[in-house]
């Protein structure tokens, strides 16, 4: 095992042979943490990747909202974490990874120096659509958190809820349907906070209809459509089931493209 330092984390490399050659793994641990296992991250390779795709953390020209770690995917069992106009939100995926966290919230905050560091429990919902979490480095976030996501305006509330309120890994969809919306009817149902309604309206919708049962994400799609300089008042928003909206839809003759 070696060690060496970067911006305030140590690395920690180990290796062992294995069957036809040697398998090596790294781990990363802040100044006042205990190693982390060696198999669990590769966080530079992964910050190169995502500066490479996004830009420098805190100064990305287009996307500032996107996931920094994708669980096994980036040798981080047991957490996504994702980046939100200079914050930082740790999804702790099981309570064996718990241990883990502190140790990865170090090494974040070493390499990156981001605002705030929130750590949801995502393994322990308090409420329906609610888990625990916590800030655990520098400054709460606001509510309403202004983001940039392929250039689309959009807000955020990254405490309390399971969600954020943006789905980052449908940025490349939200950019499509502006390409194609230019002066169609567009419906959205299971709207949630209204990114693909605001996406559509972007793009040029003549009208777009947003459906969803719950009161408050529609407060917020509305909000979104405000955000990104869109009259909330030109569209339309149905709070309602969405398998009664397009039953509604077809009596009334309602069109959509």
């Amino acid at each position: 095992r070696a060690s060496s330092r970067t911006s305030g984390a140590r690395i920690l490399s180990s290796s062992r042979q294995a069957a036809g050659g040697t398998c090596s793994s790294r781990g990363f641990m802040g100044r006042h943490s205990k190693p982390v296992h060696p198999r669990t991250y590769s966080l530079e390779r992964s910050l190169a990747l995502r500066t490479a795709l996004f830009g420098k953390f805190r100064h990305e020209p287009e996307s500032n909202a996107y996931r920094l770690l994708n669980a096994a995917g980036d040798d981080a069992d047991g957490f996504f974490v994702d980046a939100y106009a200079g914050y930082v939100v740790v999804h702790v995926l099981e309570e064996a990874a718990l241990a883990q966290a502190p140790a990865l919230e170090a090494a974040l905050a070493s390499a990156l120096d981001p605002i705030g560091i929130v750590r949801k429990r995502r393994y322990e919902p308090t409420e329906r659509g609610r888990v625990s979490d916590e800030i655990v480095f520098g400054s709460k976030p606001p509510r309403a958190l202004p983001i940039r996501h392929g250039g689309m305006p959009f807000e955020v509330d990254l405490l309390d809820g399971f969600h954020t309120g943006l789905f980052t890994d449908m940025r490349d969809e939200h950019l499509r349907l502006r390409q194609f919306a230019s002066g169609r009817r567009v419906l959205n149902t299971f709207a949630y906070t209204g990114a693909f309604s605001v996406a559509a309206a972007l793009g040029g919708a003549i009208q777009v209809t947003t459906v969803d049962v719950v009161a408050k994400v529609l407060d917020r799609a509305k909000r979104n459509f405000a955000v990104a300089g869109i009259d909330p008042a030109a569209h339309h928003f149905a709070r309602m089931e969405v398998i009664e909206y397009l039953a509604l839809a077809k009596r009334r003759r309602w069109l959509f493209d």
